[in-house]
């Protein structure tokens, strides 16, 4: 109930324990017709309590922890609080294995880069294996990519930065048939 006060910053949606089972509750009636967010703040509310769980029996310190998008469904106003929450709750790398974030969100993915949670890493290191910060690329259908996240993505406070590099690159291609981002273009 803590994390959803804080997801929602309200009180009215809890979660109560009635004859051994979780009912959610909005006042002193069952939550009906949640929205998209509300189902989101609750399910992220959930995981972290299973992942404090986990920590308090010494099991998360083994695991890799994987936030698929996690602000998905929630409003700009709710991108501080998820990044803030992720990091308080993984402030101690000890804790834990790995920790991947997966983010369509730009302004989401411009709020972690400015954190400075990786403030031992460079983001300017594109070495394989020194940049925290990957990008999947679609090639095909059904194929994708994982490479380190191109300079532009890192350095700049638009996601349009990059995509009139990716342009500037395929006008200055000598070969378009093949050019490595085709498929999105």
């Amino acid at each position: 109930n803590t994390y959803l006060k804080i997801f929602l910053n309200r009180e009215d949606i809890q979660i109560a324990i009635e004859k051994d089972k979780f009912v959610l509750k909005r006042g002193a009636h069952p939550a009906t017709n949640l929205s998209e967010g509300e189902k989101t703040a609750i399910a992220f509310a959930y995981f972290l309590t299973e992942l404090k769980s986990m920590k308090k029996e010494g099991k998360l310190k083994d695991s890799i922890i994987f936030f698929d998008d996690p602000i998905s469904s929630l409003d700009s106003n709710h991108i501080f609080q998820v990044r803030s929450l992720i990091q308080h709750f993984f402030k101690d790398k000890d804790d834990y294995l790995q920790l991947f974030i997966t983010t369509h969100n730009f302004e989401f993915f411009s709020v972690l880069l400015d954190s400075n949670w990786f403030k031992n890493e460079s983001r300017a290191d594109t070495r394989p294996g020194k940049c925290p910060y990957y990008l999947i690329n679609r090639t095909a259908a059904e194929t994708s990519t994982i490479k380190n996240l191109p300079k532009t993505l890192r350095s700049h406070k638009s996601e349009y930065t990059h995509i009139f590099a990716i342009l500037k690159d395929y006008n200055d291609s000598e070969s378009k048939d093949t050019f490595e981002f085709k498929i999105l273009l």
